[in-house]
C-alpha cells in the first residue's frame, strides 16, 4: 500500500512514553518507522508543537517535584505506581480493584 499517512501527536507520545502500554508503544513506533522510511508521512506544525508541549510539561513537572524533594507526585497523567527518579507517581482518581 502506498497511501500517504498523517501522524497525529499521540503516535509520537506513545513512541517515547516509557509509561505507555507496551502494545501502544510498539504499534506507534512501527507506524512511525514505516511511514518515515517509506517517505509517505505527513506531520503538521501543530503536531510538532503539541508533542513538544506534552514532553516538556511532563518532564518539567517531574523534575520540579524531584528538585523539591517530593517523594510523591499526585497526577492522573502518568502511570500509577511508577517511579521516576526518587518520585513515586500516585493517581488518586484510579479505580480501585473490586474485592
Amino acid at each position: 500500500m502506498n497511501d500517504r499517512v498523517f501522524l497525529d501527536t499521540n503516535m509520537f507520545v506513545y513512541d517515547v512514553d516509557i509509561e505507555a502500554p507496551q502494545n501502544r508503544e510498539e504499534i506507534a513506533g512501527r507506524l512511525i518507522h514505516r511511514a518515515i522510511s517509506e517517505h509517505r508521512s505527513v506531520v503538521s506544525y501543530q503536531v510538532v508543537q503539541e508533542f513538544l508541549a506534552v514532553v516538556r510539561d511532563t518532564g518539567l513537572i517531574v523534575a520540579t517535584a524531584s528538585d523539591a524533594r517530593c517523594s510523591v507526585l499526585y497526577t492522573e497523567d502518568l502511570q500509577h505506581g511508577a517511579r521516576i527518579g526518587g518520585v513515586r507517581i500516585d493517581d488518586p482518581f484510579r479505580s480501585k480493584p473490586a474485592n
